[in-house]
């Protein structure tokens, strides 16, 4: 809690220059080998976002995410039933899309079919984060299985994508009980509003 996310990784990489340096393993080639290796992961993690960001070019062209919002709302399905297809089509398309342009696509589709339906605007927000971030590790497309694999290139992709089951498992758990008891998300605002 004393600072920020992005400031806890400038503590933690001034940390370990620290400790490096106290155990005298300083030199110039482990500087060089940890920049290097610093470059091929971000450039890993970039290039899978701006190939998201061309597809997501691609489908806002094309209106595939309009025409599947207004068909999503004409099978009468009810609200459950109605979120848990929106659900299914966020974590196909959350696991192509970065979350910039799959939040900036898909909300003004779907936030007028959520309210149509009747549920919360802050609820949708919630929902839609959750099925994002599963999306994104949500085999064989997931964009953070890549880039774990960029990280710890020994480890084979299979592996990665084992090691991911339960944990992928437990978020649909949770995913479909926020659709099915949508208090979980908004009892603790509620309560504190009150």
């Amino acid at each position: 809690g004393w600072v920020t996310p992005s400031e806890a990784a400038a503590v933690g990489a001034a940390g370990a220059f620290v400790i490096c340096a106290l155990r005298g393993r300083l030199n110039r080639a482990t500087v060089f080998k940890a920049l290097a290796e610093t470059l091929k992961t971000s450039g890993l993690i970039y290039l899978v976002i701006v190939g998201a960001l061309i597809f997501a070019a691609f489908i806002s062209v094309t209106g595939l995410t309009d025409s599947i919002g207004k068909g999503i709302g004409s099978l009468g399905l009810g609200p459950v039933g109605t979120m848990l297809l929106v659900a299914l089509f966020l974590l196909i398309v959350g696991s192509v899309l970065d979350g910039l342009a799959l939040m900036l696509l898909t909300t003004p589709i779907l936030l007028p079919l959520v309210t149509d339906l009747g549920l919360s605007p802050i609820w949708f927000g919630i929902f839609l984060v959750r099925s994002m971030e599963i999306g994104f590790v949500h085999p064989p497309i997931g964009m953070n299985l890549y880039v774990i694999q960029g990280i710890a290139p020994d480890v084979p992709l299979g592996r990665i994508f084992k090691g991911v089951l339960p944990f992928l498992a437990a978020d649909l758990v949770h995913l479909v009980l926020l659709v099915l008891f949508p208090v979980i998300a908004l009892g603790l605002p509620q309560w504190l509003g009150s």
